[in-house]
């Protein structure tokens, strides 16, 4: 279940990193709200979004793509051949690890915030973001937005930074 889980959120990633948009991003609309069991998120409201029992797939017209679901922690880091246990940093180091070695990634920013972590970069010809949660290691929430070029800055900082406990 712990492989799934991992692949399932680098199958995302690795996924949605093909799309191509030479628009710069609109300004996102109003922010919308969605709670699932374990996690809330706001999105634009410009956004498509498709519901599941525990995560949450959102589209954008013109190409950006965003995810949030559960990350196994320990998964993560022992898939990229680390040792667990490990913080929340240390995991978000390793989920970059294994997604450059899906293709071209590479780390700008991380920022660590108590128990959530903030990361950009560059995966392929897109840009990244995401935020890990860190609910209860090695149990932790993800929220990812890929979109073309910086120009979706904005609309990543709502989908990203919005990820919360559903009681906070």
């Amino acid at each position: 279940m712990r492989r799934l889980t991992l692949l399932f959120a680098i199958g995302l990633v690795a996924g949605a990193c093909s799309s191509d948009s030479s628009l710069p991003a609109p300004t996102p609309g109003p922010a919308q709200t969605v709670c699932l069991p374990e996690f809330c998120i706001d999105y634009p409201s410009d956004w498509e979004i498709e519901v599941g029992e525990d995560f949450v797939v959102l589209n954008h017209p013109l190409g950006a793509e965003a995810s949030v679901g559960r990350i196994d922690m320990q998964g993560v880091v022992e898939g990229a051949g680390g040792t667990w246990p490990a913080d929340a940093e240390e995991t978000m180091r390793r989920f970059w690890e294994l997604l450059d070695d899906l293709g071209n990634a590479d780390l700008e920013e991380l920022t660590v915030d108590g128990n959530a972590v903030d990361t950009e970069g560059r995966l392929d010809d897109r840009r990244l973001w995401h935020r890990l949660l860190a609910t209860s290691p090695p149990r932790a929430i993800g929220a990812e937005m890929r979109g073309p070029d910086r120009t979706w800055e904005a609309h990543a900082a709502i989908i990203t930074n919005s990820l919360r406990a559903p009681n906070s």
